[in-house]
């Protein structure tokens, strides 16, 4: 396959660099992020979350959680990326999604069983355990993660190696020097 240049999509070794210089949504190449087919492809959006590490530090503070909102709305990066994939990965995917959601459920019933109760303890704590194990499980199986941030530019983990490496790498060196 030859590779795709796109103005906004770069490569930096098995990452993904992407700008963020105008909010629009960033596609990526109609192939699978996974294996770079071309078939039967469903388009995908997924929204990528830049914070300051700096800004968790704010709630250690007291009344630091309403310090860490303001913060949190004002310096927070955006990124909305348009992927591709295929409908084997797709399945794969979706599983992924399904095994969280499940845990909701249980964490919720656990929950809603444990408030009919004279104790609130065992179960209570059980279903919120599973309520933030199923939150934690969700965020790591997204398919796409952020790695970095710099000077305007996410840097993204996630797509296959066959994907990245039917990507150009040129240009990032200047664009990112420029910024």
């Amino acid at each position: 396959m030859e590779a795709t240049s796109i103005s906004y999509i770069y490569k930096d070794g098995n990452y993904l660099v992407l700008d963020k210089y105008d909010n629009a949504i960033r596609d990526l190449p109609a192939r699978c992020i996974i294996c770079n087919c071309q078939d039967d492809l469903k388009y995908k959006k997924q929204v990528i979350y830049y914070i300051p590490i700096w800004t968790y530090f704010i709630i250690l503070i007291p009344i630091g959680f309403l310090f860490f909102l303001v913060f949190y709305f004002l310096f927070r990066q955006i990124l909305t990326v348009g992927y591709y994939v295929c409908p084997e990965h797709r399945k794969k995917m979706d599983m992924k999604v399904y095994r969280p959601a499940i845990g909701l459920i249980i964490g919720a019933v656990l929950i809603f069983l444990a408030t009919q109760q004279e104790s609130f303890y065992p179960l209570g704590s059980f279903g919120i355990g599973f309520l933030v194990l199923s939150g934690i499980v969700y965020l790591c199986l997204r398919p796409l993660k952020f790695k970095k941030f710099k000077k305007g530019y996410f840097w993204i983990k996630g797509p296959g190696r066959a994907f990245v490496a039917g990507l150009t790498a040129e240009g990032l060196e200047k664009n990112i020097s420029k910024a």
